[in-house]
C-alpha cells in the first residue's frame, strides 16, 4: 500500500471499533429488551397468572350461590288523577299546561331505592328455611348487618340490601323492571313482593293526601261558582222582568244576549267545578292499585351464573400484569448485584429505603422533624 493510500484513510474512531460492545445505560431499556426481560423470567409471570386465576376461581366456587327475582310494572295514569295537572285543571281544559313528575317511570325508579321504602323493607319480618326448620327473622338479621346499637344495624342492613335490588326503568314503553337478588330464592320473591306493597301503599298515600287536598280546594271554588251563578242568574231575571218586549229593541236585544252568555258560561264552569268536586271525593277513598304489574316476582328455579368467564378474563389481565411488574423488579435487583454503582443498584438501595419507611413510617416523622430543625 502506498504512502498516499494510507494517508486517505480516516482514523477510526473508538465507536467504529465495535458497534456491539457499545453499553448503555441499565435504565434505558428498549422495546425488545422489556419483551426479552418478561420471556427470561417467563416462569414467574406464568406462576403469578396462575395463582391469581386459581384463588379468583376458588373464590367464585367457594361463595354462596345467589338468586334473583324480578319483576316488571307500568304505573297507571289516568286523565283526572290528583297531581297530574288533571283533576279540577283538566276539567277546566287546562291539562296541557301542567305534567306530573311523579308519573314518570323515573320518580318510581327512585322511589323503589329511596330510604323510606328500603327501611320498611328491612325492618319486615320473613319466612325462611333454616337447618332447624321454618324461621321468621328481619332482613337486619337475614343480611348479618353490623353496628353496636340497632340503629347502626338497621343503617347496614339498608345499604346492603340498596346494593342487592336493581331498578331501571324503559323510557319507550314507560314499564319499570325491578330485580332482588339473596342467598335464598323464596326470600328474593318475599323482599320484591314487599318492596311493590310499600310501593303502591306510598303511592295511594300521596293520591289520597293530594285528592283531600283537592276536595277542599273543590268545595271552596264550588261554593262560589254556586254564588256567581245565582248572581247571573238573578241578573237575567230581572232584565226579563223589566223588558218583556225587546225583540224590536236592539239595544235591548244586545243586553240579553249577553247577560245569557254570562248565564251560560257559569253554568259550564259550575258543572265542571262540581264533576271535579266528586271525582276528588272518589279519589279521596280509592283503594285500588296504580300499578300494573306485568310480570309477578317469581321464585327463581336456578341460581345465577357465576360468571366465571369473565372472572377468568379479569384474573388473566390482573395476573399477566402483576407477573410483568415481578419480573421487572428482580431483573432490576439482578442488575443491581452485577453492575454496581450504576441505575439499578440506586433503585435498589432506594427500594429498600421505601419499604424500611413503610414499616417504620416512625422514620418519616423523625427525619421531617430533623430536616425543619436545620432548615431553622
Amino acid at each position: 500500500m502506498s504512502a498516499s493510500q494510507f494517508e486517505s484513510i480516516p482514523p477510526r474512531r473508538p465507536a467504529d471499533l465495535d458497534l456491539s460492545s457499545t453499553s448503555r445505560d441499565d435504565s434505558d431499556l428498549s422495546l425488545l429488551s422489556a419483551v426479552n426481560v418478561v420471556l427470561r423470567r417467563r416462569g414467574l409471570v406464568i406462576a403469578v397468572a396462575t395463582l391469581v386465576i386459581a384463588s379468583i376461581v376458588a373464590v367464585k366456587l367457594l361463595l354462596p350461590r345467589s338468586y334473583t327475582s324480578s319483576a316488571s310494572f307500568v304505573p297507571q295514569t289516568t286523565r283526572n288523577a290528583p297531581g297530574s295537572g288533571g283533576g279540577i285543571a283538566a276539567q277546566l281544559g287546562l291539562s296541557m299546561l301542567t305534567t306530573d313528575p311523579t308519573q314518570s317511570p323515573a320518580f318510581y325508579v327512585d322511589l323503589l331505592t329511596s330510604r323510606g321504602i328500603l327501611d320498611s323493607t328491612v325492618s319486615t319480618r320473613y319466612r325462611v328455611t333454616t337447618d332447624s326448620g321454618v324461621a321468621t327473622a328481619t332482613l337486619i338479621e337475614l343480611l348479618e348487618a353490623k353496628g353496636r346499637t340497632p340503629e347502626l344495624r338497621k343503617h347496614a342492613a339498608i345499604r346492603k340490601l340498596a346494593g342487592l335490588v336493581r331498578a331501571s326503568p324503559a323510557l319507550k314503553t314507560g314499564v319499570v323492571s325491578l330485580s332482588v337478588r339473596t342467598k335464598d330464592p323464596t326470600l328474593s320473591k318475599q323482599v320484591a313482593d314487599r318492596m311493590l306493597q310499600l310501593l303502591n301503599a306510598f303511592n295511594l298515600r300521596r293520591r289520597r293526601t293530594q285528592a283531600s287536598e283537592e276536595r277542599r280546594f273543590a268545595e271552596e271554588r264550588l261554593t262560589q261558582a254556586r254564588a256567581e251563578l245565582r248572581v247571573a242568574e238573578d241578573r237575567l231575571q230581572m232584565f226579563l222582568q223589566r223588558n218583556r218586549m225587546y225583540d224590536n229593541a236592539p239595544q235591548l236585544r244586545f243586553e240579553e244576549d249577553r247577560l245569557t252568555r254570562e248565564v251560560n258560561m257559569r253554568q259550564e264552569l259550575y258543572t265542571a267545578v262540581a264533576q271535579a268536586h266528586e271525582q276528588a271525593r272518589m279519589d279521596e277513598v280509592r283503594d285500588t292499585p296504580l300499578i300494573t304489574l306485568i310480570e309477578q316476582p317469581n321464585v327463581p328455579a336456578r341460581p345465577d351464573p357465576r360468571g366465571l368467564v369473565k372472572w377468568l378474563a379479569a384474573g388473566l389481565v390482573l395476573g399477566l400484569g402483576l407477573g410483568v411488574a415481578l419480573a421487572f423488579l428482580r431483573e432490576l435487583m439482578g442488575r443491581a448485584s452485577s453492575h454496581p454503582g450504576s441505575e439499578a443498584e440506586q433503585f435498589s438501595v432506594l427500594w429498600r429505603d421505601t419499604i424500611g419507611d413503610l414499616t417504620h413510617p416512625w422514620r418519616l416523622v423523625r427525619r421531617g422533624h430533623r430536616a425543619a430543625r436545620a432548615g431553622a
